[in-house]
């Protein structure tokens, strides 16, 4: 997380996005103005990403995602990448956490849409849950690896040490040997 451009408002601390000064975000990924003191309403589009119209500091008007905005704010960037996942898949919801800057394709559109033809009908019924929100990353069955049966997510990770949002995209990605069993 970046530690600049952090402010206080009513107790609840937001940070603002570089070139975008009269708004603040929030951990939950709502944006606040400022100037007027109340939260701005986003838009969907056909896709279903939020959208948002905010003036830049320079007074000209544009359209922003919802998750690209909460990433800007919360997330840093050092490898300066363009595109924004959300890792449950929602794409409504844009609270830094499920969040991450991704090289290339997004991840829903990488797992969920593109290359649907090439994964198992596991993985397919998973993703297709985890799109209508019945399955999020802490699945009620076993996580299931070439290491072994885990009951959640992060003590496959750990055993494999690495972090459980890397452990999620093997998953999603459909790598072999990684699978689903249930309880």
């Amino acid at each position: 997380m970046r530690n600049q451009g952090i402010i206080e408002i009513n107790g609840v601390v937001m940070r603002q996005v570089p070139k975008f000064g009269r708004y603040a975000v929030n951990r939950l990924g709502l944006v606040f103005d400022i100037e007027e003191g109340w939260f701005v309403l986003s838009d969907l589009t056909s896709e279903g990403y939020g959208t948002l119209r905010l003036r830049r500091d320079d007074g000209v008007w544009g359209r922003v995602y919802c998750h690209e905005f909460s990433a800007r704010a919360w997330l840093s960037n050092p490898r300066r990448r363009k595109r924004v996942e959300h890792f449950s898949l929602n794409k409504t919801d844009n609270s830094y956490e499920n969040l991450d800057w991704v090289k290339g394709e997004s991840m829903a559109m990488e797992v969920g849409l593109r290359n649907r033809a090439e994964m198992t009908s596991e993985i397919k019924d998973k993703i297709r849950q985890g799109v209508s929100g019945e399955l999020n990353y802490r699945f009620t069955g076993y996580w299931v690896t070439e290491l072994g049966r885990f009951d959640s997510l992060e003590g496959a990770a750990l055993v494999h040490g690495v972090h459980k949002t890397t452990m999620l995209r093997r998953f999603r990605r459909g790598f072999v040997g990684y699978g689903f069993e249930e309880k």
